[in-house]
């Protein structure tokens, strides 16, 4: 092809059969040439060729197809491959079936006392998990929160904290699990019922989202009741 304004290509991709195609790649003034040995025409590679990559996540899922289109105003017609070392990665949307849970250990707790929760976030696959976010925001009647985490399994935590837990960095392999450890007191002027909730979430779909809760119920008396 010889150079010209319209000599250009292109690379879409889109659903098969649909009708909005991605443009992933485009080259306009592409300064074209024709290669010796006429009717054989090369395609230069100019400045400005190389390799490129665009996400495309409205195909996720989908049944795809990608189409190449070389144009120019060349009168040779073109011959043999236009188009070379071109790989294509399937697009595959992640799921991770993520689940939590927490327990405390205890029937009752006393106001003025202390309670301790173990929270279990876990990943049973089919894909890892990075970036998982593990939070649990604890009522006021439970104060002087401290906690820690340990990871099984490669998965990572944040070590140590304090207050509400609300850790974002959390790596969850498949058969990995995280377990944190929150010890807190409670208040003495605790009334009614204390409810706590955990949960575990992540931007990996997960086809079965899971949160967790511990609720404390006080009946008359001092005691306060745990109650699932």
């Amino acid at each position: 092809m010889e150079s010209a304004s319209f000599d250009h290509m292109f690379v879409d991709a889109q659903q098969v059969g649909g009708a909005t195609p991605v443009r992933l790649f485009e080259f306009l003034d592409a300064t074209m040439v024709d290669g010796p040995g006429n009717p054989l025409v090369n395609t230069g590679a100019s400045a400005g060729w190389g390799s490129f990559s665009r996400r495309a996540d409205s195909l996720a899922g989908l049944n795809t197809e990608l189409r190449f289109h070389v144009d120019g105003d060349t009168t040779v017609n073109f011959q043999g491959r236009a188009v070379d070392d071109v790989s294509v990665t399937a697009c595959q949307l992640s799921s991770a079936d993520l689940s939590i849970t927490k327990t405390d250990g205890v029937a009752s707790v006393t106001p003025g006392g202390s309670t301790t929760y173990t929270i279990t976030a876990s990943n049973a696959g089919p894909d890892a998990v990075s970036g998982a976010t593990v939070a649990d925001t604890f009522p006021a009647s439970l104060t002087g929160v401290t906690w820690t985490c340990v990871g099984a399994g490669g998965g990572t935590c944040t070590a140590a904290g304090s207050g509400n837990i609300n850790d974002t960095s959390v790596n969850l392999p498949v058969g990995g699990s995280v377990t944190y450890t929150a010890t807190a007191s409670v208040s003495v002027t605790a009334s009614g019922s204390i409810a706590n909730t955990a949960t575990v979430s992540s931007s990996t779909t997960d086809p079965t989202p899971v949160i967790t809760r511990r609720r404390i119920q006080i009946p008359s008396g001092r005691d306060l009741r745990l109650v699932l």
